[in-house]
């Protein structure tokens, strides 16, 4: 179970256009759910607030990265040392959020920016 869950969660452990690519549509999807979850008055998911501010952005994916992914994808390296590239890859992806740069951050999803 922790192995498909782990591949499941591999995105960013690919190449950096593939998990740029994989990201903007994850944040996109969690964008268009949180303004639906509104439009039938259901009580809307916290962590999909704001996702059309570059910086809540940013803030996702990196939360994101650092609370499952790199703690998921260590312990599985520690099991199967070959997914060390993938696992360095998302470390990559996390140090790449510069917080005073946000709006040059490969991962950020232009197309939501404003669209609340």
């Amino acid at each position: 179970e922790s192995i498909v869950h782990t591949a499941d969660l591999s995105g960013q452990g690919m190449i950096p256009d593939a998990a740029y690519t994989f990201g903007r549509g994850v944040l996109e999807e969690f964008h268009a759910q949180y303004k639906l979850e509104g439009q039938k008055g259901l009580q809307q998911s916290a962590f999909m607030k704001d996702l059309d501010q570059p910086m809540a952005q940013a803030k996702a994916q990196l939360s994101f990265i650092d609370f499952v992914l790199l703690p998921l994808w260590t312990s599985m390296r520690n099991f199967f040392p070959s997914i060390a590239t993938p696992c360095d890859r998302i470390s990559e992806r996390m140090a790449e959020i510069d917080f005073e740069k946000v709006e040059e951050w490969k991962g950020l999803v232009s197309t939501i920016v404003g669209q609340a």
